[in-house]
């Protein structure tokens, strides 16, 4: 679903998530998002960014790469993970 949330803090805007997003943060060190979806389906979710980002993590985990994606040119991250039982932490670090 289409947001275009301003990352309070932060010089980024999420563009689109499929998950509910509860809380979004940053500053130029970090984002931090608190989200939560239906547990056991797939989210994803699209941020615009002044920086590349260089680890992506859910709850303290980091997502592999193969399940991120950085394109330059519109500087938007996109990401996939498996959506807990419950609300649950990413974490976008330059």
């Amino acid at each position: 679903m289409p947001i275009n949330l301003v990352i309070e803090g932060a010089a980024g805007e999420i563009e689109y998530a499929t998950s509910e997003v509860l809380q979004a943060a940053g500053d130029d060190d970090r984002v931090t998002l608190r989200a939560f979806g239906q547990p056991g389906t797939q989210g994803e979710i699209a941020v615009r960014l002044p920086w590349r980002p260089r680890k992506v993590s859910q709850d303290g985990a980091a997502l592999e790469e193969s399940a991120w994606y950085w394109d330059a040119s519109s500087r938007r991250l996109t990401a996939t993970y498996e959506h807990p039982a419950q609300e649950f932490d990413l974490l976008i670090e330059p």
